[in-house]
Formats: C-alpha cells, sequence, structure tokens
C-alpha cells in the first residue's frame, strides 16, 4: 500500500518537474519605470539578444508579480505604401534557346518612367540583365545593358521588392533579359512603378563584434573559420576580399557538425564574385562558430582580410495597462513562443511609441518558473487519470487481500 502512494507521489512529482522545467528563465533585465498606460517599444540590442534564442522564443515581458505582459516582434522595417503602385502586364516570361530569361512588360500608363519594380518570390541570389524599350513590340531599342538584380529576400514575407534605375523611357514595351548563367531562373511574379512619394522596405542592422578568422587553402578549396567570445544572433555577412581582380567562385556558409570541428547543416550557397556586393543575407541563427567554404577550382586562392556579421535590428511592442516596474525575462532553455491575441492587433499599434530601455543583463538567484502560463492542457487530466488507475489498482489489491485474509 504504501508502495503505491509512494508511485501516485512520483508521477505526481515528475509532472511537476516536467512544468516546470518548460519555463524556466535564467536572466532578467529590469526596464525603466512605466508612468502611464499606453504602448512601448523596447530595443532588443545586440547584447539582449545573445541571452535569447534565435526566435525570440524564450523573451518575456513581466511585472513585479511575474505576470506576463503580451508583446510583438517588430523588425526596423518601412513597409511599401501600395496604393501608389502601377502594374504592368507581363506580357511574357519565359527562358530563351540561351538559358537567359526573357520578360516582356507593358506599360499601360502612358506616363515616362525612371524605375521598375519586380516582384520577387524569395531568393538569395544576384543577376545581371538587360532592358530593351519598343513602341510597337516588334523593334526594339536598347536602354540599359549592365544592370544588376542584387541578391536580398524578406524574413516576414516570402516575395521581395526588385528596384531597377533606368534612364527616363516613354516606351509602350520593356523587355528584359536575365542572365541565368545556366542556373534556374527567378521568380518574378508583378511588375510596375510608383509615381508617388513611397517609402522602401528598408531593414536596419546591428553590428555583431568581429570574429576571429583562420584560413587554410587545399589545392582547390579555401576552409575559413569564424569565431566569436559567445553566441549571438547573425543575419548578414560581409566578406572583404583581396589578391584577384576578377573572381566568381561558390561560397557555401555551415553551421557545426554533431562533431564541432567540422561543418555540419549548409545554411547558405552563394556566389562570391567581383562584379556583385560580398553581402550575404542567411536564415537568422544563433552561434559563435561558422564554417565558410570557396571552391577555387583551378583559380589562385582568395585572401579574406575580415568578415562583418549583422542582426537585423528588432525591437518589442508591448501595450502596457498598468503604470509600475517590469522587466524582461530571458535564456529559458525550454521555453516555446508565447501564444498573445496581440499579434492579431498588430495594426492597431500606433508608428511612434514611447521607449523603454533596459537595463544590465543580470542572472536570476532562483530561476523564475512561470506555470500559470503553460499551455498544455493535457498535462493535469493526463495526472488526475494517473491517479485514478493508480487507485483502482490499489482498490483491487486491497480487496483481494481482504479476501485472502477472510
Amino acid at each position: 500500500m504504501h508502495r503505491i502512494k509512494n508511485s501516485i507521489a512520483l508521477i505526481v512529482v515528475l509532472f511537476t518537474i516536467n512544468i516546470l522545467q518548460a519555463q524556466q528563465f535564467q536572466n532578467r533585465s529590469k526596464l525603466d519605470s512605466v508612468k502611464q498606460v499606453g504602448f512601448y517599444s523596447i530595443d532588443l540590442s545586440a547584447e539582449l539578444c545573445s541571452y535569447l534564442k534565435a526566435d525570440f522564443s524564450d523573451l518575456r515581458i513581466a511585472n513585479e508579480k511575474e505576470g506576463w505582459v503580451p508583446h510583438v516582434i517588430n523588425k526596423s522595417m518601412i513597409p511599401l505604401q501600395k496604393e501608389f503602385f502601377h502594374e504592368f502586364p507581363i506580357l511574357k516570361n519565359q527562358l530563351i534557346d540561351s538559358g537567359k530569361s526573357e520578360i516582356i512588360l507593358k506599360n499601360t500608363s502612358n506616363k515616362k518612367i525612371y524605375n521598375i519594380k519586380l516582384i520577387i518570390k524569395n531568393a538569395a541570389v544576384s543577376r545581371l540583365a538587360t532592358i530593351s524599350g519598343s513602341n510597337n513590340g516588334q523593334d526594339w531599342f536598347i536602354i540599359d545593358d549592365g544592370l544588376l538584380l542584387r541578391r536580398s529576400f524578406e524574413s516576414t514575407s516570402d516575395e521581395f521588392v526588385q528596384e531597377l534605375t533606368i534612364p527616363l523611357s516613354s516606351y509602350t514595351f520593356l523587355k528584359l533579359v536575365i542572365d541565368n548563367n545556366q542556373n534556374d531562373p527567378l521568380n518574378i511574379t508583378r511588375a510596375g512603378f510608383y509615381d508617388m512619394l513611397y517609402f522602401k522596405s528598408i531593414m536596419r542592422y546591428n553590428q555583431n563584434p568581429l570574429p576571429t578568422l583562420s584560413q587554410k587553402d587545399s589545392s582547390n578549396q579555401t576552409f575559413v573559420t569564424l569565431r566569436w567570445n559567445k553566441a549571438i544572433h547573425i543575419e548578414r555577412l560581409h566578406v572583404f576580399v583581396k589578391g584577384q581582380k576578377f573572381y566568381n567562385r561558390e561560397l557555401l556558409i555551415a553551421m557545426p557538425g554533431i562533431n564541432p570541428n567540422e561543418p555540419g547543416a549548409l545554411i547558405g550557397h552563394f556566389k562570391l564574385a567581383s562584379f556583385t556586393d560580398s553581402v550575404f543575407d542567411i536564415p537568422r541563427i544563433k552561434t559563435d562558430l561558422l564554417y565558410l567554404t570557396i571552391i577555387n577550382g583551378d583559380n589562385p586562392a582568395l585572401q579574406l582580410t575580415k568578415i562583418e556579421s549583422e542582426q537585423t535590428k528588432t525591437s518589442a511592442l508591448t501595450y502596457i495597462d498598468a503604470p509600475g516596474s517590469y522587466h524582461l525575462l530571458l535564456n529559458g532553455e525550454h521555453a516555446k513562443a508565447p501564444d498573445y491575441d496581440l499579434v492579431l492587433f498588430s495594426d492597431s499599434i500606433p508608428p511612434n511609441t514611447e521607449w523603454l530601455s533596459a537595463g544590465p543583463v543580470t542572472a536570476n538567484e532562483t530561476p523564475v518558473v512561470m506555470i500559470k502560463k503553460i499551455n498544455r492542457w493535457w498535462i493535469w487530466p493526463a495526472i488526475l487519470l494517473a491517479i485514478a488507475v493508480l487507485g483502482f489498482i490499489s482498490f483491487s489489491l486491497t480487496s483481494d487481500m481482504r479476501k485472502r485474509e477472510s
């Protein structure tokens, strides 16, 4: 009988421990005192981000009683004003015999244009292109033969806007020919222009500390190891090269493998070339170690002089409904992303909010445990079911014992 009671107690304790471990936060940072109700923004500096997962799932804003205050993660990006967008019908979008993409657009606005906006599905590649004009769709005349479609993509949408600046043109038809270099084409879904003032989607970045760089050249490859003093968030790398005036190499970026001294999962495959900016965007990661591999072929090895890394400037937007003291909870290994209603009302957040500054990050003497916020409804019913089953077993054993005694 005692064993059964002990088993029940043990199961309850184990379930409870599982809950507690799920929501521990090892660090905190005190916020400015809140004087009035309203929306606030909190800058998530590179230092704060070093205590957070790359997806910010272990960030919480808490009051003095450790109750959570809903928030929304916001990247410093201003959206396009699409109501000023004049769209061009895409009359043709196909691969021609040379493997190049030929795209024919029609300017139906009767306005002269000096730039074209291409809406492209996310692709972290660069392409060279030419553009010609025609008034009848048959006779073509060159406008620009040195256009560069730069590498770019959005992290909050599956498409991005590529701007092509051209000489002022009044042609009715425009033909864009993109050199794919024997690779798959870009997926261009829309095209057009803005004839009024608009806001670009401009991302702002925080600079990370420079890593320690080590380079090893083999017969046809260059291996580069990047090390930071601690794990940081990284979304962009800027590679500085010397040694060759003209080059066009494959660049592979990988996370550490199971053996940390060897490359693991590939997170980026790019062109490192003299005719493009050596800026490479990758999915946001948190690491203190990265591996780069440059495929040299039969060419002399490039000398990498410096590699800079950046992370998108990010903030937490929140609505505080009571003045008082608040703080951030950080660094929860088992924490899951919270499910806040505020996400559905992001459009209601004013563009300009007051800012709350975060103080130094300190360790929690006793890691903060937030039991009431766990959205695992099945845990307590499972505990009750286990207790009921063990109770039934206990009752059955007791009945059998009584029968034997009688």
